[in-house]
């Protein structure tokens, strides 16, 4: 499994979220960013539990 690129990914889910809030972006920017780094992070944990074997498919 390729390591996940948080930082692209942050990228990636500002530029997507900043075309749908159009003017309203610089109001949300704060928060979304924090979600977005939360959400990477969490699902490079996942990655990494699965692939240890710490956890399964169903987990």
């Amino acid at each position: 499994m390729a390591d996940l690129d948080i930082q692209q990914v942050l990228k990636d889910c500002a530029i997507a979220v900043k075309s749908i809030l159009g003017k309203s972006w610089k109001q949300f920017k704060p928060y979304a960013e924090h979600e977005f780094k939360k959400f990477t992070e969490s699902a490079e944990l996942l990655a990494k539990l699965k692939l240890s074997g710490s956890i399964d498919d169903d987990e």
